[in-house]
Formats: structure tokens, C-alpha cells, sequence
């Protein structure tokens, strides 16, 4: 009698992929989570490789849901990303009720954000007016997190430009900045052709003045001459408009220094002033500026001065001699 052993070897072949924007293939369902731009129109490719014939291919995601019958099926998502679950699944229909599906989580993860001059990060695209000092060697430090590989970061300002393919990118501005649009963008250059730009207007709006005893406030760095009473008990107020938060404003006259974190800084002058040079002055996140204003008596009575005092001196005692 003779027997005979055939083996069958049970092997499955199907591999499962995910492309984004033209990325390289991401397996599944190795992968779960998939970063996407965000910025609307993310198109997403799945292929089923080796399935038996007759069957059907389904991505479903936002609302939006696409079907076809070959290797591959894609379908373009219009709307903007923040995090969505996409459902791909496939179906064999030719008797054999074989399907699969795979439940994957889109989500934009970046982040960018830009420094000025070391203060706190500032989220991009929610605040595009930036204000600086306007002083020159502003730095700028552009950053986006969670970019795929392969990625150029760009900034371009007041016909500076500088490049990298780091993580943040710097860039220092070595000219006085009135009003400037600042350019800062991104590219993945992996063959994703993945790239988004924000444009932000950096402006020097701080204006900083002075009032002496309540008077009209007088333009600093403008006026660098002052006139005062000369008499004791002088009234000082120093203010800076449009500084940004962790900022300390000082007021340094006649010995006396007076410092507020608030907007203004007042400082009494308790002796009579002739001639005092102020020094005002503000500090935050690294920016600073000071003023040097020359306080002058041009009217009132202030100190006699020693001339004064010897004519008096003089003209009383002609009158006492004239009297004899």
C-alpha cells in the first residue's frame, strides 16, 4: 500500500500601506499614528497588496469616504486636519467574506513658534504682529516641532535670509527696524512636497516720554534737554508703551532711583535742581534702552546761587555805611 504526504503551506501576503502627500509608504498596521500637515487638502493613498481577486478598498475619514476596485484607492481630504481618525479597510467578495480594516489616527502635531530676542515663545500663525526693539541685532529663533525628515527651515527679513535643516532656526537683524514683514516658513523635502509659511510684521511700537510736574508728556529720545522749576519736590514720570511682559523701568536722578515693572515710573526730586543729568532706562528679555536727559533751571527761584548772595551781602552794607 503506498501513502503519500503532501504539505500545504498556509501563508498570508497581503501588506497593508498608508501614503501621505506622496511620502514613502507607512506599513500597516505597524502604524498607528500619522503625521499630516493640517492645512487642508492632505491626500492620502492606501494600497493592499497580493488580495485574491474581486474585492473593494474603502478610506473613510472627515465624512469624506472613497471606494474603488484596484491595488490602490485614494482620496483627498479638503478640509483642515487637527486630529481625525481614518478608517481602510478592504473586502474580498468572491465568496470567501475575507476583510480587514485598519483604524489610523491622523493628527497634526506641528508647532511653530518664534522668539524675539530670548523672550518667551510666541505661537505662530495666532499672533502676527511681533513687537521688537527696533534697535538693531534683533534675533529672531524660528522653531517647528514634529516636522517629518527631511525639511528646510526659512527666514527672511529686511533682505536677510538664513536656512537650516534643524529643529529652530536664527536669524539676526542688523539694521534698526521701523516696520518689517518677516517671512518664516518650512519645506519637507523628503519627496512629501509638504510646506507651509507665516508672515508676521515685527514693529518697533514702543514709545518711550517724559513729564515734569504734570505737564505735556515730551518725546524721548527726542528732546534731551528738559527745563525744570529748580525748586525741591520736582515731580518725574517716565513711561515706555508697548513693552513686552518681564520688563523693568528705572529712573536715576540726583542720587535718587526709583523702578516699576508697570508702564510708568514716578520719581520725586526732593532738593532743588540747577543742572541733573536723569537716566531712564528699561530692561526686558534681554532688550534694553536708556535715555540720558539733561535737567536744566531756565525759570523760577531755585537755589540762589553764591554770586546772588555776595551782591545782597554788598548793597547792605553800602546802605548801612550810608547811613552813618
Amino acid at each position: 500500500m503506498k501513502f503519500s504526504l503532501y504539505c500545504i503551506l498556509f501563508s498570508d501576503t497581503r501588506t497593508a500601506s498608508l501614503q501621505v502627500d506622496g511620502c514613502s509608504p507607512i506599513d500597516l498596521p505597524t502604524n498607528q499614528n500619522v503625521p499630516v500637515s493640517g492645512s487642508g487638502n492632505v491626500t492620502l493613498k492606501f494600497c493592499v497588496a497580493n488580495l485574491l481577486p474581486g474585492y473593494t478598498l474603502t478610506i473613510s475619514v472627515a465624512g469624506q469616504t472613497n471606494t474603488n476596485t484596484d491595488g490602490c484607492l485614494e482620496l483627498t481630504v479638503t478640509q483642515p486636519i487637527t486630529v481625525e481618525v481614518a478608517t481602510l479597510s478592504y473586502v474580498e467578495t468572491d465568496g470567501c467574506g475575507r476583510t480587514d480594516s485598519y483604524r489610523v489616527t491622523l493628527t497634526n502635531t506641528r508647532t511653530a513658534s518664534l522668539q524675539v530676542d530670548g523672550c518667551s515663545p510666541i505661537d505662530l500663525p495666532t499672533n502676527q504682529n511681533v513687537p521688537v526693539s527696533g534697535s538693531g541685532n534683533v534675533t529672531l529663533k524660528f522653531c517647528v516641532a514634529n516636522l517629518l525628515p527631511g525639511y528646510t527651515l526659512t527666514i527672511s527679513v529686511a533682505g536677510q535670509t538664513n536656512t537650516n535643516t534643524d529643529g529652530c532656526l536664527e536669524l539676526t537683524v542688523t539694521q534698526p527696524i521701523t516696520v518689517e514683514v518677516a517671512t518664516l516658513s518650512y519645506v519637507e523635502t523628503d519627496g512629501c512636497g509638504r510646506t507651509d509659511s507665516y508672515r508676521v510684521t515685527l514693529t518697533n511700537t514702543r514709545t518711550a516720554s517724559l513729564q515734569v510736574d504734570g505737564g505735556s508728556p515730551i518725546d524721548l529720545p527726542t528732546n534731551q534737554n528738559v527745563s525744570v522749576s529748580g525748586s525741591a519736590n520736582v515731580a518725574l514720570r517716565f513711561c515706555v508703551e508697548n513693552l513686552l511682559p518681564g520688563y523693568t523701568l528705572t529712573i536715576s536722578v540726583a542720587g535718587l532711583m526709583e523702578t516699576s515693572n508697570d508702564g510708568c515710573v514716578d520719581l520725586t526730586v526732593t532738593q532743588p535742581i540747577r543742572a541733573e543729568t536723569a537716566t531712564l532706562s528699561y530692561v526686558g528679555c534681554g532688550r534694553k534702552d536708556s535715555y540720558r536727559v539733561t535737567l536744566t533751571t531756565t525759570g523760577g527761584v531755585g537755589r540762589p546761587s553764591l554770586d546772588i548772595v555776595g551782591l545782597t551781602v554788598i548793597l547792605c552794607v553800602g546802605l548801612l555805611l550810608g547811613r552813618l
